[in-house]
């Protein structure tokens, strides 16, 4: 928690009362006393125990993936309190002290920053899984502000810490941060194949990530020697154990008929809602951005060996200034060979390097800008390339995940009589 952000709250750090064991005056043995056990009855308080997903080794970050300092979370006092150590990125550092309080029957935080910004959260509450901070800023000058600092645990073992102030006695609140915690990357043995990035992956969101997903998508194609072509497309994302992931899309005009239902190693075209032939070929993204967290990866690995990935080659690099794993090369400065690069911390595809099928051009393709979304991650922008020069850009919005979605939806022979989200209600 960067002090910077705390500066509003000083209290006084109530007093703690010492009690002084005074030795008996009774004659004492030459021999040492027998070694007694020592008691740590917070260890198995249920109460204790129940903000414990914020220990850890954590990377810190605003909501737009932007660093924002790191903090080291632990047990002390024999389990009966959290030790939060920060440091942000200038330097500067804090801590903070968190125990369930039995006296008042909840827990309470105490925050110290090195410039001396101090607060003090006396309340709190429970709300789900969420913890709930209170505390109120009384500054010598100036409106008398409330505060409420809340925990939630996220999909992947992340953290979300979300900051409110309100200055007229709670009628409205203003954010004053939010942040999210990142389980560091450098927690466990570096992965050597890309089965093990893979694994990585999987067990992050092992049943948290979303089943099916919908978006619109703005479409910028870049043909050569012309202007840039742009048109909306409506996407349908889903996950049946039977057929692995299935994604439909609409492009243009429902009305139209016209789009492509992919699954991993085959596609089927629509026109004027008609089916061609379905194709040996299919939509490489699909392991990589839903099957590998709803599958076994062995399954997963077999998806991607059309893309003649080479899985026993790791390096780490760096990705917009995050740690990454890139799987399928030596070298991050290898940027020909078949090759994908995920995120080392929230355990997401940022980057491929490919051919989408025989015969076709190496395509560079960038996925930016995640969000948080029912369970897991949505990449909102996707950019592509090839030799250097864009080829097509992706922009979504109005998703939502998690959604009813029908089997005719991804029945090419029930393409335009199926039920479909994107289809308005006539007024």
């Amino acid at each position: 928690m960067p002090n910077s952000l705390r500066r509003h709250g000083a209290f006084a750090l109530a007093a703690i009362g010492t009690i002084l064991i005074v030795p008996s005056t009774r004659a004492q043995s030459s021999q040492p006393p027998a070694a007694q056990a020592v008691a740590a009855p917070c260890q198995s308080d249920l109460n204790r125990r129940r903000f414990d997903f914020w220990v850890g080794e954590w990377n810190v970050e605003d909501r737009m993936g932007k660093p924002s300092g790191r903090s080291s979370v632990q047990r002390v006092s024999g389990g009966c309190a959290l030790l939060e150590n920060w440091m942000a990125p200038n330097g500067s550092t804090g801590k903070s002290l968190n125990t369930y309080n039995p006296e008042v029957g909840h827990w309470q935080q105490f925050w110290v920053g090195q410039f001396g910004a101090v607060t003090e959260y006396r309340d709190s509450e429970w709300r789900g899984d969420t913890l709930v901070f209170h505390a109120t800023s009384r500054p010598s000058s100036g409106k008398e502000m409330l505060i409420r600092l809340s925990f939630a645990p996220l999909a992947g073992g992340s953290v979300r810490q979300f900051s409110e102030q309100s200055t007229d006695g709670g009628k409205t609140w203003n954010v004053g941060y939010e942040l999210y915690y990142r389980p560091s990357a450098h927690s466990g043995p570096d992965p050597k194949t890309g089965a093990e990035v893979l694994q990585r992956m999987h067990d992050a969101y092992a049943g948290k990530w979303y089943s099916t997903l919908t978006f619109t998508q703005k479409t910028t194609q870049f043909p050569p020697d012309k202007a840039p072509v742009v048109s909306t497309w409506y996407e349908s994302l889903r996950y049946v154990p039977s057929a692995g992931a299935q994604l439909r899309i609409d492009i243009g005009d429902l009305s139209a008929g016209n789009g492509v239902l992919y699954t991993a190693d085959s596609s089927w075209r629509v026109r004027a809602g008609k089916a061609a032939a379905g194709q040996a070929s299919g939509n490489e993204f699909l392991p990589m951005i839903e099957g590998v967290y709803m599958q076994p990866v062995e399954r997963t690995i077999r998806e991607l060996e059309s893309t003649n990935i080479d899985m026993q080659r790791v390096t780490s690099g760096r990705w917009h200034d995050r740690p990454v794993w890139i799987v399928g090369v030596s070298a991050p400065t290898d940027t020909t060979t078949p090759q994908f690069w995920i995120d080392a911390d929230r355990n997401v595809v940022v980057r491929m390097i490919s051919s989408p099928a025989a015969g076709m051009p190496v395509l560079d393709i960038h996925l930016d800008n995640y969000v948080p979304v029912g369970g897991g991650w949505l990449a909102t922008k996707i950019e592509m390339y090839s030799g250097g020069k864009p080829r097509q850009f992706e922009e979504y919005s109005e998703w939502k995940a998690n959604v009813a979605l029908p089997d005719a939806l991804f029945d090419v022979s029930t393409w335009s009589t199926a039920p479909h989200w994107a289809k308005r209600s006539p007024n």
